[in-house]
């Protein structure tokens, strides 16, 4: 194995945990849906900067052996991704379907349950985000193969914006029924690709892991030019608009994120809870819906509060969001501290 390729950081990286938490609370605001225009900042950036994060901090060194990888891997993703999606199923099959935002599903019963396995997003209407962890498995695992076999992790990147480029001209019906959410892993490889060569090469991007003025313009300007040249983006199911401004405002939101991150963990430090925000998106992601459904559910047979009410406006989306926010790290605490082995949390 080349020496560039074991390049990879060691250890807790302060940034990286305010880094996950921007990134998991802005998908937990962008499903409270209370502003379009705040949907579509929050599309172009969120996808990426999760898969560049992981990308960054890939390493073939803790990884030497491909089937051990995915073993480790599947037990990490594919294991909650199941477990969740069928907890998530249970309650849809029984009563979110019936009621509140899934209550005018015609979705067959069967469906969604097939979807779980094949890793079709536009039929996971039990728990639609959870698309993205079977994704970023997908993800890993062709990044892994992949750059093994080219070595160059500029020549992996180069490679996965044509093959994308020419996907999406050529194929674009067919991309989100793939399986194994394989359409939208395609268009995350090169922001996955992207963070580990940053990680690996860290000597030629000296300005890139502190707080810098222009680095952080330059990702405005960049995250400006995607978002406003280009229509919303929806990645589970491969609607990019032009995928040249998609990619370009990913990039953009990728380095903002990065920038803020670093003047965070400047100024707080890596406190326990960011750590442990930090080590919850995964299940976070699982089970925010499930808790948007019951707030709304409380709010109203409890209190008579109108669910719209909760996301009328950007005020009360942001209110909402961060409640709900925090509620879903408590069946996060439950999971780590009974029940790790769902997690592989050793």
């Amino acid at each position: 194995m080349a020496r560039r390729m074991d390049d990879a950081p060691q250890g807790r990286i302060p940034w990286v945990d305010y880094y996950k938490g921007i990134a998991i609370f802005s998908v937990v605001w962008l499903h409270v849906h209370s502003s379009e225009v705040l949907d579509w900042c929050i599309n172009a950036y969120v996808i990426p900067v999760f898969l560049a994060c992981s990308g960054f901090l890939f390493s073939y060194r803790r990884n030497p052996s491909f089937s051990g990888f995915l073993r480790k891997r599947f037990r990490q993703l594919v294991v909650p991704y199941l477990w969740i999606n069928l907890l998530a199923y249970a309650a849809w099959f029984l009563a979110l379907r019936h009621y509140g935002d899934n209550a005018l599903d015609s979705l067959a019963w069967y469906k969604p349950l097939a979807a779980i396995f094949i890793g079709w997003p536009r039929w996971l209407v039990q728990d639609v985000p959870l698309w993205a962890i079977m994704a970023f498995f997908s993800v890993e695992i062709v990044y892994y193969v992949l750059r093994r076999a080219v070595r160059s992790g500029f020549a992996v990147i180069a490679l996965s914006l044509v093959v994308c480029w020419v996907a999406y001209r050529f194929a674009r019906g067919w991309l989100e029924w793939l399986p194994f959410c394989l359409g939208p892993a395609l268009f995350g490889l090169p922001f996955y690709a992207l963070g580990h060569v940053v990680a690996e090469r860290r000597a030629m991007f000296p300005g890139a892991f502190r707080l810098n003025a222009p680095l952080a313009l330059a990702g405005l300007a960049l995250f400006l030019c995607g978002l406003l040249n280009n229509s919303p983006v929806a990645f589970y199911v491969c609607e990019f608009g032009n995928p040249v401004f998609f990619l370009i405002g990913g990039v953009g939101g990728v380095i903002l994120v990065e920038q803020l991150s670093l003047l965070l963990a400047r100024r707080f430090g890596d406190t326990p809870f960011v750590v442990f925000v930090s080590k919850s998106t995964l299940l976070v992601c699982g089970f925010h819906l499930l808790v948007f459904a019951a707030v709304k559910g409380v709010a109203l047979f409890v209190f008579g509060i109108p669910p719209g009410l909760l996301s009328a406006n950007v005020f009360n989306g942001l209110l909402f969001a961060v409640v709900a926010f925090g509620l879903s790290l408590v069946p996060a605490y439950i999971v780590f501290r009974y029940f790790n082995f769902l997690v592989d949390k050793r």
